[in-house]
């Protein structure tokens, strides 16, 4: 049977055009306002619930790594409080990842059977509540079962953002410590859990659903919300990308800036300032992203740029030994601080770059997970190479970050020159972008 060759699809310079390419392809032309109002509503309640959503699961998995050094100085840190050996303390801040994995892909399809607003609301308030349940610990074994437990409720995504609330919580429950007779680590564990359960009920209230059962959505925007998910879930584009995720030093932030020579609250504190350029820098770069249609260009330079700051911390010069001195606290403060941000900046782009090369709500229900669950890899494996006895240089954890970091935009080049050799992805304007065809 003998092949069509039809022309590539163009891409829309102008709302006009873009009206036209949609009432070609099933959508009214009258309804494109009323689209934009549609969409408008659902961000008002979508965005607003995620980010708070996103921040408090970060807060819930990530405090492990405040509670290690919070009033470490005056004998009542987690690890000290329970007695804890090294090893322990790895197996409990490295076990969540277990079950995160495990349950990563179970708990989207759940969202399909149970709805979104049910479901988050569930995982958020089992969360919250065995943070609580946490704060009550008394031995390693105890703490072990509650992490396996957090990490299957911890299913879901997780904002860095909450790492710069994370280091002023942290800051401000030190000075608890002691207060109604319980250590400071304890306060934390209750602080941030509360929220979540509190959150919970919100999600529940607020989170649309899906259009059929929104009970908010009038009529009409429940039909044009259906046809518009339709028409969306219909482009025909079937190549996935690959993601290479740098060792994780998230968890293990505070001991590392603890490791640089800053002790007690003030390593608490200086936990904040990385991760709130992580925020600026990552709403920065998506906005450039976005505006010049270079998901992967923007992934690719954001990624090689965080490689360059590890490898200057640990890179030997004859003359002083390394590029930067071991006793450069400072100067090694901002490349850490830099490094972090980079290594985030590019997930928003390449998440996007993910999910335009997927087919339809089924591909994205299984393909998300998967490689969420693969990034996890790298959260483990940042738990075994920023270690205490390897301060202040921490060079097999740099070494290991810049490799895979390197590794990474090496890969996502490669990828890039393969979607390129696509003759429908190529035909679009700088090989970045076209609807209904491959995204680069």
């Amino acid at each position: 049977m003998a092949s069509t060759s039809l022309p590539p699809p163009t891409i829309p310079d102008s709302l006009d055009s873009l009206a036209k390419q949609d009432t070609e392809t099933g959508i009214p032309d009258e309804d494109i306002v009323n689209i934009a109002a549609e969409k408008r509503r659902l961000d008002l309640r979508i965005i607003p619930s995620f980010a708070l959503m996103f921040l408090l699961g970060y807060l819930a998995a990530a405090n492990i790594g405040n509670v290690i050094v919070l009033n470490a100085d005056t004998g009542d840190s987690f690890v000290q409080v329970l007695h804890m050996t090294e090893g322990q303390f790895l197996a409990v801040a490295s076990v969540i990842f277990a079950t995160g994995m495990l349950f990563q892909i179970p708990s989207n399809y759940m969202l399909k059977y149970f709805a979104p607003p049910y479901w988050l609301a569930f995982l958020m308030l089992g969360w919250g509540a065995t943070l609580i349940i946490m704060a009550a610990s008394q031995n390693y074994i105890t703490v072990l079962v509650l992490r396996l437990l957090l990490g299957a409720f911890e299913a879901v995504a997780s904002s860095p953002l909450g790492a710069a609330f994370g280091g002023c919580i942290a800051y401000g429950v030190g000075h608890l410590n002691g207060a109604g007779g319980l250590e400071g680590w304890r306060w934390l564990f209750f602080i941030e859990g509360a929220p979540s359960c509190l959150l919970a009920v919100l999600v529940y209230l607020f989170l649309p659903s899906f259009p059929e059962t929104s009970t908010w959505f009038s009529a009409a925007d429940r039909a044009i919300a259906i046809r518009r998910m339709k028409h969306e879930s219909s482009k025909s584009v079937g190549h996935a990308k690959i993601t290479w995720d740098g060792a994780n030093i998230l968890l293990f932030a505070p001991t590392i800036i603890h490791g640089l020579g800053y002790e007690g609250q003030v390593a608490q504190l200086l936990t904040v300032p990385p991760y709130a350029a992580v925020f600026v820098g990552t709403v920065g770069m998506s906005w450039v992203a976005d505006r010049y249609r270079a998901w992967s260009k923007c992934g690719v330079v954001s990624i090689a740029l965080a490689g360059v700051t590890f490898i200057v911390q640990v890179v030997e010069l004859a003359t002083i030994g390394g590029a930067l001195p071991l006793t450069a606290f400072q100067a090694r403060y901002a490349m850490l601080s830099l490094g972090t941000m980079f290594s985030f900046m590019c997930s928003p782009s390449l998440s996007v770059w993910f999910t335009g090369n997927l087919r339809d709500t089924n591909a994205t229900r299984l393909a998300i997970p998967i490689s969420a669950a693969r990034g996890t890899v790298g959260q483990v494996l940042g738990l075994f190479i920023y270690t205490p006895s390897g301060a202040p240089g921490y060079q097999v954890g740099h070494y290991t970050n810049a490799a895979v970091l390197f590794i990474g935009a090496f890969g996502i080049q490669i990828l890039r020159m393969i979607y390129r050799s696509n003759p429908v992805a190529a035909s679009a304007p700088g090989g970045e972008y076209s609807l209904r065809m491959v995204t680069l």
